[in-house]
């Protein structure tokens, strides 16, 4: 028995089927912050199906994550203000859900790295020599700091 090859319109239906289920369980469910926690919730799709889709790429789906992931910052913040909380473990999670900002206000030890331009280092694009020397640079300024 052979498969029938999807028309292009097929394809784009059964997309927007899914988006809007995967839409619907995260708005369903505010535990939900990561793409990985939809199949734990859901089996409507298999993750296969849905990079095979391209759904991680769905600005709808990372709207709906990202404000699941605000609410739960907003609780945490207001948890923090409580005389009884121990704030560890939510500082923990807030890490994991803020955003780089966020987490270098947070954190107690940040170092600023870049490349040769001021922008992201791309290691793929230096040599052995210039990853070593760039190395050798972050550990020295490092121990300066302490």
């Amino acid at each position: 028995m052979s498969k029938k090859k999807l028309t292009e319109e097929q394809i784009q239906k059964k997309k927007d089927t899914y988006e809007k289920e995967i839409v619907d369980v995260i708005i369903n469910n505010v535990d939900i912050c990561f793409i990985q926690e939809i199949f734990l919730c859901w089996a409507g799709c298999s993750s296969s199906t849905f990079y095979e889709y391209g759904l991680e790429k769905s600005e709808y789906i990372k709207a709906v994550l990202d404000k699941n992931r605000t609410v739960i910052k907003q609780e945490m913040r207001g948890n923090w203000k409580k005389k009884d909380a121990g704030p560890a473990l939510q500082m923990g999670a807030y890490k994991l859900m803020g955003d780089d900002e966020e987490r270098k206000k947070l954190s107690q030890t940040f170092i600023e790295t870049t490349g040769p331009k001021g922008g992201p280092i791309q290691y793929s694009d230096m040599t052995t020599e210039e990853i070593d020397q760039r190395l050798k640079e972050l550990r020295d300024k490092e121990n300066e700091d302490v």
